[in-house]
């Protein structure tokens, strides 16, 4: 169990618990997603000629750390040794003439926006997930943010930085240093208000606080507070 399985399995779950997390804006609309969906990038080898796999799998009610574990692990070995569905239909277009290639995304942009776009090539596209996630602090660089984009449905992309020492005080003034991963999150502000993004932050924070609260049922509901 490695700091990414435990702060992915808090983001998670908090998206269970908090509804308006999974919210999408398509098409001038706003809809939510019927069920939890985590992706992310897993590089084949370490090294520059490498292609990237892609892991995306669906976060239960019922899952647990060890089951959500279970669930990330095959999605890496799956991501490292077979090919998915949207990226073989993506290798087949970039095959077709130039003018042909135009025309089709075209026709797939339009279909995306209706909602009618084909599970062979959405069907695990990270940009249609719930979340997506890059884990930058496992090859050793600082946490970042990145953009939202135009192609699928993501309302929330979450960038986990390498370790570093940061400076806390408390109420007295008195500074201590400790380790943190910092966690760089862009979000879809049309989806929810701020008040209800602050408590998804704060109950986030509770389980991570409370590793133990994650060997529960990702629907049980979890006791926090938003500080004011």
């Amino acid at each position: 169990y490695t700091f990414f399985h435990l702060i992915s399995a808090a983001i998670g779950k908090a998206f269970i618990l908090r509804p308006k997390m999974n919210r999408f804006v398509c098409n001038h609309k706003i809809y939510e997603r019927n069920k939890v969906t985590v992706a992310f990038t897993v590089k084949k080898h370490f090294d520059d000629k490498s292609e990237e796999g892609l892991a995306f799998f669906e976060y239960k009610p019922e899952d647990t750390i060890d089951t959500y574990h279970e669930k990330i692990m095959k999605a890496i070995h799956v991501a490292r040794h077979e090919t998915d569905t949207s990226t073989g239909a993506m290798d087949l277009v970039n095959k077709l003439p130039h003018w042909l290639v135009v025309k089709i995304v075209k026709f797939v942009l339009w279909l995306d926006k209706h909602g009618w776009a084909p599970q062979a090539l959405i069907g695990t596209d990270p940009n249609h997930a719930s979340v997506f996630l890059s884990n930058l602090g496992s090859i050793g660089l600082e946490c970042g943010y990145h953009h939202l984009v135009n192609w699928g449905t993501n309302s929330c992309f979450i960038v986990l930085g390498k370790k570093c020492w940061k400076k806390e005080y408390d109420a007295s003034g008195e500074g201590r240093c400790r380790e943190v991963i910092p966690l760089g999150i862009t979000l879809d502000e049309r989806i929810a208000d701020g008040y209800y993004y602050s408590g998804t932050v704060a109950l986030v924070k509770e389980l991570l606080a409370h590793p133990e609260l994650l060997e529960m049922p990702a629907s049980e509901p979890v006791e926090y507070s938003i500080k004011k």
